[in-house]
């Protein structure tokens, strides 16, 4: 979004420990001590280390069967640490079930234990990428991201293959109300920036709970940040247009 939004509190990249929402978010949702990535081409050890915001040693350590960590092999599993400031949380194992999100869910469908699972994978690698800049159309941790890429990616480290917009996010999944917001939910908000189309979806973040949400930024270029009861600001309040459920929960 080009328009430089007006901030309620920012939250930026590790090392922020306590004074951060993550104490009140843990609360609700565990986060798993590793996550699982997939080598791609190209790929090299200390890239990952990089993408991830944790050193080579730390990545080496995770991974005791490399050997040479100037060779990985594409499709190899490398094990992400967690920050060790979350090490003390409760560990649990995301899905690696890959799926794309359904346009309808059935609203029968019950909260599994793999799905909540997997929405606590996710909002753990929107945490690891705090700090990542913002770019317009950005999509990696490499280029940047712009709210809807970042949104996309980490859905996509965990096989979740979204819309590439927030436009077309917004039409994923199932509505949601905000009385039954769930960590992993999106929040979306309309007219954002200027010269657009009137109530057309604009920016997208992620619900971690507590009216708190992670998005990617454009204030300042400031890019992965957490938000704290971002509807308490009549800006966004205003330009609030709903909330998707795209996991199933």
């Amino acid at each position: 979004m080009k328009k430089r939004f007006k901030l309620l509190s920012l939250i930026f990249a590790v090392p922020l420990l306590s004074a951060t929402p993550l104490t009140a978010w843990a609360q609700t949702v565990s986060i798993p001590l590793q996550i699982a990535y997939t080598v791609q081409p190209g790929n090299t050890l200390y890239g990952i280390a990089q993408h991830f915001h944790v050193s080579l040693h730390q990545l080496e350590q995770a991974n005791p069967g490399i050997k040479d960590p100037s060779r990985i092999a594409v499709g190899e599993k490398i094990s992400i640490p967690v920050p060790s400031h979350l090490s003390g949380l409760r560990p649990v194992t995301p899905s690696a079930t890959v799926h794309h999100a359904p346009e309808s869910i059935s609203h029968s469908t019950a909260v599994g234990g793999s799905t909540a699972k997997q929405s606590t994978a996710i909002i753990h690698t929107a945490y690891s990428l705090l700090g990542t800049h913002y770019r317009w159309g950005g999509t990696s941790p490499v280029t940047g991201f712009d709210c809807s890429g970042f949104i996309q990616y980490i859905f996509h480290v965990h096989g979740i293959q979204l819309p590439r917009t927030a436009s077309e996010q917004a039409n994923v999944g199932k509505p949601v109300s905000l009385e039954q917001l769930k960590p992993g939910d999106l929040m979306f908000f309309v007219d954002t920036y200027a010269n657009q189309l009137s109530n057309q979806v604009t920016h997208v973040a992620l619900y971690i709970g507590n009216g708190n949400v992670i998005e990617s930024s454009s204030v300042h270029n400031e890019g992965v940040v957490v938000l704290r009861h971002i509807l308490s600001d009549p800006w966004y309040k205003s330009r609030y247009y709903g909330a998707r459920n795209v996991l199933g929960q």
